[in-house]
């Protein structure tokens, strides 16, 4: 959770290089933890990366995370 925490953090900051490492190392360790997917969904739609923003965005809508079908229908076509 504190890897989750202190990725939100750099996020807010702008610092997505810092907060991508941070939300790998969590998902490496727990490759279904839907808030983290979605945060890194997010960090990559700011990077015009939607491949990979939907991919993550599709795995935390099945995680429970309702936000991330709000950005599916804006981001994935």
């Amino acid at each position: 959770m504190a890897y989750n925490n202190r990725a939100l953090i750099y996020k807010a900051i702008h610092d997505n290089t810092k907060a991508l490492q941070d939300l790998n190392y969590l998902l490496a360790k727990d490759p279904d933890f839907a808030s983290a997917l979605l945060i890194r969904a997010e960090i990559y739609i700011e990077q015009h990366d939607f491949k990979n923003a939907c991919v993550d965005l599709h795995m935390a809508y099945k995680g429970g995370i309702a936000k991330a079908g709000i950005l599916i229908d804006k981001n994935c076509r």
